[in-house]
């Protein structure tokens, strides 16, 4: 199964590297279930093949799709930290920072 999901995972990231920007965003939607640290860590490695190869526009798109994978992921969960948190208690830091480190 490790083995099909590698196999499955290295051929979103050929897809990717070969698509136009619109077939990028349909290409992950459809294969969201396979995005995961285990997706990035792979890219990376693949990132540092193709730098190896002599292809640095794909090695450093791979790098930048990692980063901004990890922006995203760290300002969704922000964000919704922030509403859960002012969603049940609107009156939430009324008394400055005494509210957030009690």
């Amino acid at each position: 199964m490790n083995q099909k999901r590698d196999q499955a995972t290295k051929n979103i990231i050929n897809l990717l590297l070969n698509a136009s920007d619109y077939e990028q965003i349909s290409i992950i939607r459809e294969n969201q279930e396979l995005i995961d640290s285990e997706f990035v860590n792979t890219m990376i490695e693949v990132a540092e093949v193709l730098a190896k190869q002599g292809k640095p526009k794909a090695s450093l798109w791979l790098y930048w799709f990692n980063w901004l994978s990890y922006a995203i992921a760290v300002t969704l969960l922000a964000g919704a930290g922030f509403g859960q948190l002012y969603a049940n208690q609107p009156i939430f830091g009324a008394n400055g920072p005494s509210d957030y480190f009690s």
